[in-house]
């Protein structure tokens, strides 16, 4: 997939002060998959696209300038890049939350002054109060020093969602193209549309309420009818080139005396000059008492030669190991490192949770010859955090489709399956996707490597 350009990505996009990115960073890399959500509208003037952008978390969106490419981006910071295809300009929309109360005002002060901390010699050229959205909005823009290359511009627009809650939509370019810039930033600001969130909260209630009908109709003996021993798929860039892969095991098992359903997920992932390989597994009691996973991620070299040598007497300094236990209605959850380990309790809602098994046995469950989107609560390892998972069935003449979100803010992964519910491929992003393969010519691809 081609990227966002590096040029004016430093820290001059505003950010308010007492606000937070929304989200840590991965643990699991499978699940960092980059896609833009696109929804059919006609296109506005010259300058944009019939491409409309939403950030399905709050309810933003915005067409497209003509000749972009878009990306989610989910490592870090879940945010949706727009960049032109000859690097003129980069817009980014990140949604920021506050653990207090904030006026539009003061996080535009906050803004301003955080640019001048940035770049001390910045000028602000113009900023305006308007509404974009049907929401308070302001419109800010910066001419900005640089350390190194020519001066740059900063167009930022502050969207209030709600009181503690800003959309930031920013454009970056140099200052001599801001003639051909500005309006293109204007158009998509014209673009902007912001659904009402009661009708999201609505939306989604319905969703939960058919994940939890649906669950309540489906026993244990139903999930363990529908394991399937082994699944190997190949992780493939633009149809061609290998970056990784994945094993999947599901069983039954037995845990603390007690029988149950285990699934069991060894990957690699190339990540630059890294592979990150992981092994996870997950148990679910037959009654529903005990949920237990760990998630063990470890760094390597992609030459072997460069890879450090183990020492027995050390905790090894590439390894992070996540560990996670239900108990009643939360989540007891150890992540351990090189740094030392962190544990967390995490309140889970008590009706339409659903187990890490579960999650994992969903597409070969829900029934596709009932088209439908069901909505779950679960904990994603990604995230760190217990969020909503959507899943839409949709048949097709030979089996069925899943339209996958693993949380609102996260991109749609398209899951294609056979009749037999035996999955045909993934798409993981517009250009990585997993597609099955055999042990045989796994190894024959991964030998030496």
């Amino acid at each position: 997939m081609s990227t966002t350009p590096k040029r004016n990505e430093r820290s001059t996009t505003a950010r308010p002060l007492g606000l937070r990115r929304v989200g840590p960073a991965a643990v699991l890399a499978l699940a960092a998959a980059w896609m833009g959500t696109v929804q059919a509208q006609a296109p506005t003037a010259d300058l944009l696209s019939d491409q409309r952008i939403d950030d399905r978390a709050y309810g933003l969106s915005f067409l497209a300038p003509i000749a972009t490419r878009v990306r989610h981006v989910t490592l870090g910071r879940r945010q949706i890049r727009v960049a032109e295809e000859n690097d003129l300009y980069a817009m980014t929309l990140e949604v920021k939350t506050s653990r207090s109360l904030l006026t539009l005002e003061k996080v535009i002060e906050s803004a301003r002054e955080q640019v001048q901390q940035t770049q001390g010699t910045s000028q602000l050229l113009q900023q305006r109060q308007t509404k974009l959205g049907k929401l308070p909005a302001a419109v800010l823009y910066f001419r900005m020093p640089q350390a190194k290359g020519p001066e740059a511009l900063l167009g930022e627009a502050i969207i209030q969602i709600d009181p503690s809650t800003y959309g930031i939509l920013t454009v970056n370019c140099k200052y001599a193209d801001t003639a051909r810039v500005r309006p293109i930033f204007e158009a998509v600001l014209g673009s902007l549309e912001a659904r009402d969130p009661k009708a999201l909260d609505a939306e989604r209630r319905t969703m939960v309420r058919a994940g939890i009908d649906w669950r309540r109709q489906t026993p244990m003996k139903t999930l363990r009818s529908a394991l399937i021993p082994i699944q190997i798929f190949r992780l493939v860039e633009d149809d061609r080139l290998d970056v990784g892969y994945v094993q999947v095991r599901q069983f039954t098992d037995t845990y603390d005396s007690k029988p149950g359903v285990a699934v069991e997920w060894k990957s690699r992932v190339l990540d630059g000059d890294q592979y990150l390989d992981t092994l996870a597994t997950f148990f679910l009691a037959n009654d529903d008492s005990t949920e237990i996973w760990s998630i063990k991620t470890t760094k390597r070299h992609r030459d072997p030669s460069l890879r450090p040598k183990a020492d027995p007497t050390r905790a090894p300094s590439n390894t992070i190991v996540e560990t996670g236990v239900r108990d009643n209605h939360r989540l007891r959850i150890t992540v351990a490192g090189p740094r030392g380990s962190k544990q967390r309790n995490l309140p889970i809602p008590k009706e339409g949770y659903l187990s890490q098994v579960e999650v994992s046995l969903l597409p070969q469950l829900l029934p596709f010859d009932r088209p439908a989107t069901y909505g779950f609560y679960y904990y994603n390892a990604t995230l760190g955090r217990v969020t909503l998972r959507t899943d839409q069935v949709v048949p097709a003449l030979r089996g069925y489709r899943v339209l996958s979100r693993a949380s609102p803010d996260l991109p749609l992964q398209r899951s294609s399956f056979t009749a037999q519910r035996r999955l045909q491929s993934q798409q993981l992003s517009e250009t990585r996707k997993l597609v099955p393969t055999t042990s045989a010519a796994l190894d024959q691809i991964w030998r030496g490597r």
